[in-house]
């Protein structure tokens, strides 16, 4: 919806194009961080629960990240 409804509506403001760069950037900004918050419930877990470091745990979660993000 937002992809779709979105750049419509921005065609119609006359700042439109310019709007749309601001909140398509903040969308980014918006979904960078949840992703941030969601892996860091993860990288708790392996240090309280596995007695791992934090460097540790943050380089699989990286790792698994960008593993799973190679068949996009």
């Amino acid at each position: 919806l937002t992809f779709m409804t979105m750049p419509a509506v921005f065609q119609q403001l006359p700042f439109g194009q310019g709007l749309a760069v601001v909140f398509f950037s903040l969308l980014v900004v918006a979904a960078l961080s949840s992703s941030i918050s969601l892996l860091e419930h993860l990288q708790c877990f392996l240090c309280e629960s596995l007695g791992w470091s934090r460097r540790a745990a943050c380089n699989l979660v990286i790792a698994l990240v960008m593993a799973g993000g190679i068949p996009v």
